[in-house]
């Protein structure tokens, strides 16, 4: 009776239900934090950042030496899912009952272990990242100071390689190949037809027709027409066939009138 009249006991009520009341603001407000930092949009945000992670670096290595970027999402969204739900239980437990310890069991600290191993690895491929963007912006600068023009042919030479290496366009590649080969060699053999053809006509042409035929023809003298008087006092031109076995004369009278003799 002489505790329940004590002015003390008030100053205690007070004082430890004010501590009461400020220990289930800590709980609730660590609760709400905690979802605010692991649930929500925050594991779709995370999945959204690794994409596009993935995107720049298939664009950027052609440029530069930068990090592969290789995270199972999946494999994080399930052991991030199973710590959180577990640590939300732990936390609706204790804000329950704020003045009871709660120990926390071996499977919940298993869970939180391996997404913490996990949390570990994703910050040191974002340090290595991070260390290359000095490297992207000298290739930034380099490419402001450069011309538009090769730019824009190298940028058109690396995609008909790649087009290249595409199997649908591989066998025409191929095809294509194939026929220019063949091309080739018939030119080959076309332009050795044609030279032995132009030697042959070389060598059967520069002789003298005579020569070409076997026998004499008169313009093929070289000392002129063999002139000659007939009986007649006339002038008769001599035309002379060479046969390669005989030679014999033809006389030719220029004048009609001994025809009639």
């Amino acid at each position: 009776m002489v505790l329940q009249s004590s002015p003390v006991l008030a100053h205690y009520r007070a004082y430890f239900g004010e501590a009461y009341d400020g220990l289930k603001r800590e709980i609730t407000n660590a609760v709400r934090e905690f979802h605010a930092a692991q649930a929500g949009d925050v594991p779709a945000a995370f999945e959204r950042s690794v994409r596009e992670s993935v995107e720049r670096q298939g664009f950027w290595k052609a440029f530069a030496d930068v990090p592969v970027v290789e995270i199972d999402t999946a494999a994080i969204a399930r052991t991030w899912k199973s710590a959180r739900e577990q640590v939300e239980r732990l936390l609706e437990a204790k804000r329950a009952a704020p003045l009871e310890a709660l120990s926390v069991p071996d499977d919940v600290e298993r869970a939180i272990a391996a997404h913490n191993a996990q949390c570990d690895r994703i910050n040191e491929l974002s340090e290595q990242l991070t260390a290359a963007n000095p490297l992207l912006d000298t290739v930034k600068e380099q490419a402001r100071e450069a011309s538009i023009a090769t730019l824009e042919s190298d940028l058109a030479n690396l995609r008909a390689v790649e087009a290249r290496h595409d199997p649908a366009i591989a066998s025409l590649c191929d095809a294509y190949l194939t026929e220019k080969a063949a091309k080739s060699a018939t030119e080959q053999r076309r332009n050795a037809a044609r030279t032995a053809l132009d030697q042959h006509r070389q060598a059967a042409f520069h002789q003298r027709p005579g020569q070409r035929h076997g026998i004499g023809h008169p313009f093929d003298r070289e000392d002129g027409d063999d002139r000659r008087q007939g009986d007649d006092g006339r002038d008769i031109h001599s035309q002379t066939l060479q046969p390669p076995s005989m030679t014999f004369t033809v006389p030719v009278v220029k004048a009609a009138s001994s025809l009639a003799r």
